[in-house]
């Protein structure tokens, strides 16, 4: 749109006015046929949609090997961990307690760089295969102790193995690792109940300290 405006003969503010109006109107006449070319181009209503448009396609030249577990992976190999067959005699979670035998943590174990790279430089079309590590909890046992096991290979079949994961490690535990306090959660009640039993002292101490430090406050002479 081009606005036709009249630029009296006047003060120079009004010349200064319209002339404010004249460049207003041509810039809005600019844009809005810029924007009508590229609507008309693209055939597109919102400017947010242009882009979108020249999204270019990938194509992964190969399959993720490194992602997470997925959902029926992880709840697969729990149910597997938790078979009697397995021998790891694990309380399921809903009824698991400190002092039972449990699952801690459960991901994917990364494949070996042997394994991976003829896979990536495309000597074989098959993948490495898929295992996951599980760190478990034995806690039914008078010297608590965590350890990783190596579950696979995934999908579960009949020839997924459950066996200790050592490889990674050069200790003479060869992953087990001794947790002192199995419940820390009752090493922290234990410390609450001992401070509440002697509270009464504890605030006496503490006020005492406070006292001190008053008097040492108190000017050489001072009648107290």
């Amino acid at each position: 749109m081009l606005f036709s405006v009249f630029l009296p003969q006047g003060p120079s503010n009004w010349r200064s006015l319209g002339q404010k109006i004249v460049i207003s109107s041509y810039s809005y006449y600019a844009w809005n046929i810029s924007w009508s070319r590229v609507k008309a181009h693209h055939g597109q209503s919102s400017p947010y949609s242009v882009c979108k448009s020249r999204q270019p396609s990938v194509s992964a030249p190969h399959q993720n090997i490194w992602g997470g577990l997925a959902d029926k992976e992880a709840a697969d190999i729990i149910d597997l961990l938790h078979q009697h067959s397995t021998g790891l005699n694990l309380t399921t979670e809903d009824r698991d307690g400190s002092w039972d035998n449990r699952i801690l943590h459960l991901e994917l174990l990364a494949p070996n760089k042997s394994d991976v790279l003829p896979f990536i430089n495309k000597n074989t079309t098959k993948p490495p295969p898929r295992y996951a590590r599980a760190t478990l909890m034995f806690g039914a046992t008078p010297n608590s102790f965590l350890q990783d096991y190596v579950i696979g290979p995934l999908p579960i079949t009949n020839n997924t193995q459950v066996r200790p994961l050592q490889f990674l490690y050069n200790n003479a535990g060869k992953g087990k690792v001794a947790v002192d306090f199995a419940d820390r959660s009752e090493v922290l009640q234990f410390a609450k109940d001992v401070g509440l039993s002697v509270a009464d002292i504890t605030k006496l101490l503490w006020d005492g300290v406070q006292r001190c430090r008053q008097i040492n406050q108190i000017k050489s002479g001072t009648r107290i």
